[in-house]
């Protein structure tokens, strides 16, 4: 269970990555000035931010398909912000990303406090928060490999790789969770 936590925290903020590293290029080249990429970008950490105010009553709703929801809003959300030219969508795509990651990140701390024994809590925690810099520090040459591997010079390259990625998580989670049913 830890190692499928840690696995899960690596690929839902490799996937969000592409908004703080990507964003400034995808709208630059919609015509946006830096600092309008720098508002959505801010206001994509405050939408992470927001689910924590409520966190208790969301996962309550959410009876145990929070990681899945939390993917479906995050590809949503990078979707979003792949197929869109307008300002006001990409900020929705912001938001549904950041809502989805801020949902996600307190349930994996939680769930990995929960998995470990007493005695290994706080090195468990270690392991899962490595996962946070471990995808912070290839995300950018990864995109960067798979951008060249595929001949693509877009700058929404690693919005739509991204979302992708997070689709087949949420196929893999899904049959996982109906096979674990039966």
């Amino acid at each position: 269970p830890l190692i499928r936590l840690m696995l899960y925290y690596l690929l839902i903020t490799f996937m969000v990555m592409a908004i703080s590293v990507n964003l400034p290029f995808l709208m630059a080249g919609h015509g946006y000035s830096s600092g309008t990429s720098g508002l959505v970008i801010s206001l994509f950490f405050l939408f992470i931010m927001l689910p924590g105010f409520f966190l208790n009553k969301i996962v309550a709703f959410l009876r145990g398909r929070e990681f899945i929801v939390c993917l479906l809003l995050i590809s949503c959300g990078l979707s979003i912000i792949f197929f869109s030219y307008h300002v006001a969508l990409i900020t929705f795509g912001a938001f549904l990303a950041g809502i989805g990651y801020g949902i996600a990140q307190p349930c994996i701390y939680d769930r990995t406090a929960s998995v470990a024994s007493a005695g290994s809590a706080t090195y468990a925690m270690a392991l899962v928060m490595t996962m946070n810099y471990v995808a912070i520090v290839i995300c950018p040459p990864v995109v960067d490999y798979l951008q060249k591997l595929f001949a693509v010079k877009s700058a929404g390259f690693a919005f739509a790789l991204d979302a992708c990625i997070g689709l087949v998580a949420v196929v893999v989670l899904a049959v996982r969770n109906m096979n674990k049913r039966r």
